[in-house]
């Protein structure tokens, strides 16, 4: 399963060496499409290049036709031992009710699992189906049983853009040392149905 075309941009599967070689690009887009200061790339700087020498990381760019970074995402198999899994798997355990099959939820949406890391858009292409086209490609074809990211636990296009292709909530109100946000974990079984459509309903509660 590939992306369609999308009007704004080329959307594909590229070696993470490609996305690598373009790192202060990507980071410059991260900051502006996450509305952060330009010293909050520092962190991302020293992660970003061990995810993508990972060898089972992949990776999607969005180019337009100017040759111009229009958006980017990349994940890699989630594993026991990076800082990220381990994290869930707690948060998975400590909120289990007593008498819970609380082990295999957590197998069940831990192993064989691919994390995205990270997926932007720049702003100016943004709300018009570019993150949705990158997602889409990145999880094209991925022998996984399940995605699993974190994105801050608010009603949000992003948040609304994965409900729509079908990930469901593994964690609320869930928090990383270090950041005073709280995130949600969400999940969804591969492989991807991109025929899904946003649940109705009210915007989710915080």
């Amino acid at each position: 399963m590939s992306a369609p075309t999308h009007p704004l941009a080329t959307v594909g599967q590229v070696p993470t060496t490609k996305l690598l070689a373009r790192l202060e690009e990507a980071l410059a887009l991260y900051v502006a499409a996450m509305k952060l200061p330009p010293g909050a790339a520092a962190i991302k700087r020293a992660q970003v290049p061990g995810h993508l020498r990972d060898p089972s990381a992949r990776a999607v760019l969005a180019d337009t036709n100017a040759g111009e970074l229009a958006g980017f995402g990349y994940g890699v198999a989630g594993r026991a031992g990076d800082f990220w899994w381990d994290r869930v798997l707690t948060g998975l355990m400590v909120t289990a009710s007593p008498g819970s099959a609380s082990a295999a939820t957590a197998r069940r949406w831990l192993d064989r699992s691919f994390e995205i890391c990270e997926l932007h858009v720049r702003p100016d292409c943004q709300r018009q189906g570019l993150g949705r086209a990158i997602l889409v490609e990145l999880l094209a074809e991925a022998p996984y049983d399940t995605a699993l990211l974190s994105t801050e636990d608010v009603d949000s296009p992003a948040r609304r853009l994965y409900r729509s292709l079908g990930f469901v909530d593994v964690l609320r109100q869930f928090d990383f040392a270090g950041d005073p946000r709280r995130f949600a974990i969400l999940g969804v079984t591969l492989p991807l149905t991109t025929t899904r459509i946003p649940p109705a309903g009210p915007p989710l509660a915080p």
